[in-house]
């Protein structure tokens, strides 16, 4: 595997592993073709989206409680407001967690890329028959996989997610394919995966 390989498949900051192909691309046309622009926003969309649900639910049942506690504790006088100050601060870290350390993620990532090579990622993947392409036109790092060795894939509002392995995806944007389109891809990929992969 070329050592450039990890920069090839975005990751989720810090734990992502590199990405291993010695696969060359195919020589027949591909039939579909996305390209996809590693922007802050498209990492933090991917980041909202794998983030497990029960994790969600669970930061806003807890801000939840918590805000109630505070305002009993207000209500009951002067002297439960030093406890109503350290759930407040509880709460901004809870509120952090959940809305600021994504964020930071994705800039970090987006900045990571600049720096390296001037701008955002881009990442144009394609799709034959038999194996996906991804080719990173920043770094020049290239790796396949077969379908076979996609785990799941997510569809959010504006990306599909092609899960790969624990803490890596293949990003897509549904309004950028150079070749097909979002709504035929669909039904491509339900011919390629196996249905309790697919949560479209």
């Amino acid at each position: 595997m070329n050592h450039n390989d990890k920069d090839l498949l975005q990751k989720v900051p810090a734990v992502t592993p590199p990405f291993d192909s010695d696969t060359e691309a195919p020589e027949q046309k591909p039939l579909y073709v996305n390209e996809c622009i590693y922007t802050k926003a498209t990492l933090l969309e991917m980041i909202r989206k794998i983030r497990p649900t029960w994790f969600s639910v669970l930061m806003i049942v807890f801000e939840v409680l918590f805000v109630l506690t505070i305002i009993v504790f207000f209500l009951a006088g002067p002297d439960t407001y030093a406890s109503g100050i350290q759930l407040i601060l509880l709460l901004a870290v809870m509120l952090f967690l959940q809305f600021g350390v994504p964020r930071l993620q994705a800039a970090r990532t987006e900045k990571q890329a600049i720096t390296l090579y001037h701008s955002p990622s881009q990442v144009e993947t394609s799709f034959y028959e038999e194996q996906v392409v991804s080719y990173n036109k920043n770094s020049g790092a290239k790796a396949t996989v077969t379908y076979a060795q996609i785990v799941k894939v997510f569809r959010s509002k504006n990306l599909y997610l092609l899960k790969i392995k624990p803490q890596m995806y293949i990003l897509l944007e549904k309004n950028h394919f150079l070749e097909g389109n979002a709504e035929t891809f669909e039904t491509f990929l339900r011919t390629k995966l196996s249905g309790e992969k697919i949560k479209l």
